[in-house]
């Protein structure tokens, strides 16, 4: 997929000093033992690695990461069957064709295996659950999850998870995607999936503005800075909404205008 922003090429020294910020050393070691730091920094601004940072009562929970298989599809495959060994992950990981985007989220409760933006490679099977979006799948249990793709979504399902995650909708970028996790969307309590899609629609400034009125602002204002420096540009990729009133906020890299 291409990009109206160009990419630009950081060392592996400037992505480990990007990443420090944000990053606790112990989260950035299980990265490293992935990925090379040459590689992610070569595809940093392409979802070659997104923080995420989880909320809950106005509070930061923890901070997660996903690495994502951009660079070295092949490397980061064995690298993640050696790490978690068993027929049920490579089984997940095959369940979509070889140009998806497949990722894995470090530093929570368990890792998290993902198939994503399964809506650009996949034939679109439209039911009333929508269209195909992400898969998860959680090693430890071998649970999966599935999100489904809504171009519009009734305000009386995602309003109340908003309210109830302490969301500022005032400044939600208007333009975006929303993903359902799998069940009836006309239940008024749900776990959701709000992407912007800034990276497509050329919406930094609308993605910038929400995150500077919401609850990461000051978590994310160094980070901001120091990737400044480096030329590069911080984003809200996502937000998943949750039940339990936990709001995770997904953030991407992208290269100068």
């Amino acid at each position: 997929m291409e990009y109206p922003w160009s990419e630009p090429s950081i060392s592996a020294e400037q992505f480990q000093e990007l990443a420090g910020v944000i990053l606790p050393k112990a989260l950035l070691d299980q990265v490293l033992r992935l990925v090379s730091p040459g590689d992610l920094a070569a595809h940093l601004t392409e979802y070659g690695l997104s923080p995420v940072l989880s909320f809950q009562g106005g509070h930061l929970l923890e901070t997660r990461v996903c690495v994502s298989n951009v660079h070295h599809p092949k490397g980061w495959r064995e690298a993640v069957l050696k790490t978690w060994e068993g027929a049920e992950v490579e089984a997940f990981l095959e369940r979509a064709p070889a140009a998806t985007r497949r990722m894995v989220e470090l530093g929570g409760a368990e890792p998290v295996l993902y198939l994503d933006d399964l809506h650009e490679v996949v034939a679109a099977e439209r039911t009333w659950t929508g269209e195909l979006l992400c898969m998860r799948f959680f090693p430890d249990t071998a649970r999966v999850e599935t999100f489904h793709r809504h171009a519009e979504l009734a305000e009386t399902i995602w309003r109340p998870l908003l309210e109830l995650c302490g969301v500022e909708r005032t400044y939600l970028p208007r333009d975006g995607l929303w993903g359902v996790s799998s069940g009836n969307p006309s239940d008024e309590a749900r776990q959701i999936l709000f992407v912007t899609e800034t990276r497509t629609r050329k919406a930094i400034r609308d993605s910038i503005l929400f995150l500077e009125h919401s609850v990461a602002a000051e978590h994310v204002k160094q980070l901001t800075e120091a990737c400044r420096n480096l030329g590069i540009r911080l984003y809200l990729d996502s937000i998943e909404l949750r039940q339990d009133g936990r709001a995770d906020f997904t953030l991407g890299f992208l290269g100068p205008s």
